[in-house]
């Protein structure tokens, strides 16, 4: 079972609080190794910048997260669809918008 993902009453107040759930966990897997939480951050900064592109954060993600299902699956959640066949990360139900994510990078 999972160690995050609380489930809420409304699509967006699942979106943001799961965000904040999987940010949280990142947060705690990475306790010892904070460059690697920071990297995540700056991934997420830089995609909502423009300067890389939906494939090329899936690709900085799996490489950042290699080896971690759980944090690979658990930002599987955040991807479109259509991203779900193109890469190696397995797909769970739930999908709320990578927007929420993003966003709630700025609150941090």
């Amino acid at each position: 079972q999972s160690t995050w993902g609380t489930i809420h009453s409304s699509p967006m107040a699942m979106s943001v609080a799961s965000a904040i759930d999987y940010l949280n966990l990142v947060k705690v897997r990475f306790a010892h190794e904070p460059e690697r939480y920071n990297s995540f951050l700056e991934i997420m900064k830089v995609f909502k910048t423009g300067e890389i592109d939906a494939l090329g954060v899936i690709a900085r993600v799996q490489n950042l997260f290699q080896g971690d299902d759980e944090l690979l699956d658990g930002f599987a959640v955040f991807l479109p669809p259509e991203f779900a066949d193109r890469v190696r990360i397995r797909r769970p139900q739930r999908s709320p918008s990578a927007d929420a994510i993003v966003a709630t990078v700025d609150l941090i």
